[in-house]
């Protein structure tokens, strides 16, 4: 089973906006923390983190037949991401959005589950978990 795992814009600099809330998690100790939650486990998690929307949807586009399920970050691309948003609606492969931050706006992306949660490790784990459910 191979999930991929998106970080969207911004998020290399997730430790900035975390060390306001309380601890400074950076998206290297989220990689960490996923990778030590599916050990042991058949997952084959794919993790990429990019600012450029075409660039991930040129990666969704050449790996849909490899990948079971993706959990994204998406950040502004929730609101601004027709192209992604398009492409996840024609592959048909499930996704799950998390969100970091509470926003009131109209969202693009919506998968089987969208989760937000400002502890964004458990959110992951979480997301994990649901995927894993779904696509077995």
């Amino acid at each position: 089973m191979k999930i991929l795992v998106i970080h969207g814009p911004n998020l290399n600099l997730f430790g900035l906006w975390s060390a306001k809330k309380s601890e400074k998690i950076t998206v290297n100790k989220i990689n960490s923390s996923l990778r030590k939650y599916i050990n042991g486990k058949e997952i084959n998690l794919k993790i990429i983190q990019s600012h450029n929307e075409v660039k991930v949807v040129s990666y969704i586009q050449n790996n849909r037949n490899k990948i079971d399920g993706i959990i994204i970050t998406a950040g502004p691309w929730q609101y601004s991401g027709y192209i992604l948003s398009e492409l996840l609606d024609l592959i048909e492969i499930p996704f799950i959005t998390i969100t970091y931050k509470v926003r009131e706006h109209i969202k693009l992306l919506n998968g089987f589950e969208n989760l937000v949660d400002e502890n964004i490790i458990r959110a992951y784990k979480e997301a994990l978990d649901l995927m894993i459910k779904k696509i077995k």
